[in-house]
């Protein structure tokens, strides 16, 4: 009996020590398994929160490039030109006069408001010699371009659309002295700036000079066939009226006798002429439309522009 029970408990105590090695085993590679499962989620938290970070700075730095982009000189001028084209673009058909005056008007504003700001970072950046040339400079161009925008008015013979039209010419002039001088200031911040072609083709359209416009009237227009007077512009060094100081000599039979240092203002095919040193002088138009000429005079801009005392004379070839 004794050693049955001897028996039994070896067995029991045999099975009890399997149970324990197996359930030391199991432990053993489930822990692992688990550890393993653990360390996996671990590395993918980890790893994910790296990308996020990676895709946070490179977001930062796609965001700073974008921004650094969109302060460029470029991206400015970009931005003012899609503004103009899209006023450019108005449908003007159901408008009325004053409502087209003040659609130019602001358009013009629009230009001139970048003029203002390119001005004054490149003031502020300009050595003083520079500088004083540019304020110089500058200042004959803001004459030139009041004078240039009262021509287009006069041309129509002021009335409604005069305020159309010198917006128009206003907005034209002050387009490329904005872009020439956004080209000056990316040169001095070390930007780069450039003109599409089609842009540029635009620009050079816009910005002729009084010597084009010259090239343009030159000829003689018989105005009155029996005595043969004629409004002459010309070469002066091939006209019988050339001045010797002059490039130009414009000439009315039984009229004045000027030059291009008396032209007042112009547009395309359209001069104002004006003696400043010569407190009795007038201001005489001369246009050119197809093979015509259409000449007439006043006392003042304002009267040219009020159609008030003008003396006019049809000519042709």
């Amino acid at each position: 009996m004794r050693k049955k029970r001897q028996r039994r408990l070896c067995l029991t105590l045999i099975v009890i020590a399997l149970l324990l090695i197996v359930g030391c085993i199991v432990y053993y590679f489930v822990g692992k398994n688990e550890e393993t499962k653990v360390n996996d989620l671990n590395s993918s938290i980890t790893n994910n929160e790296t990308e996020t970070l990676e895709t946070i700075d490179s977001s930062n730095v796609t965001n700073d490039e974008s921004q650094a982009n969109i302060n460029t000189i470029q991206a400015e001028i970009a931005e003012v030109e899609a503004k103009s084209k899209e006023l450019e673009n108005t449908d003007t058909s159901n408008m009325s006069q004053f409502e087209m005056n003040s659609l130019a008007g602001e358009c013009f504003q629009l230009w001139d408001a970048e003029l203002n700001s390119i001005w004054e970072r490149l003031s502020e950046k300009l050595p003083q010699n520079e500088k004083d040339k540019l304020v110089k400079e500058q200042q004959e161009w803001i004459t030139q371009k009041e004078r240039n925008a009262d021509v287009a008015g006069v041309e129509n013979g002021g009335g409604s659309l005069a305020p159309l039209l010198m917006s128009e010419r206003a907005a034209d002039m002050t387009k490329v002295r904005v872009y020439q001088l956004a080209k000056k200031l990316a040169d001095i911040q070390n930007e780069s700036f450039e003109i599409s072609s089609d842009v540029q083709k635009e620009l050079d359209q816009l910005d002729y000079s009084l010597e084009d416009v010259l090239e343009n009237l030159e000829g003689q227009w018989i105005f009155d066939s029996e005595r043969g007077a004629c409004i002459g512009i010309e070469r002066s060094s091939e006209s019988a009226y050339g001045q010797g100081d002059s490039e130009w000599t414009i000439w009315i039979t039984g009229g004045d006798l000027y030059t291009e240092k008396d032209v007042y203002g112009y547009i395309a095919g359209c001069i104002v002429l004006h003696k400043e040193d010569d407190e009795t002088s007038g201001y005489t138009v001369i246009d050119k439309w197809d093979d015509s000429v259409s000449s007439w005079y006043a006392g003042s801009i304002n009267d040219l522009m009020n159609a008030v005392g003008l003396e006019e004379s049809i000519v042709g070839y």
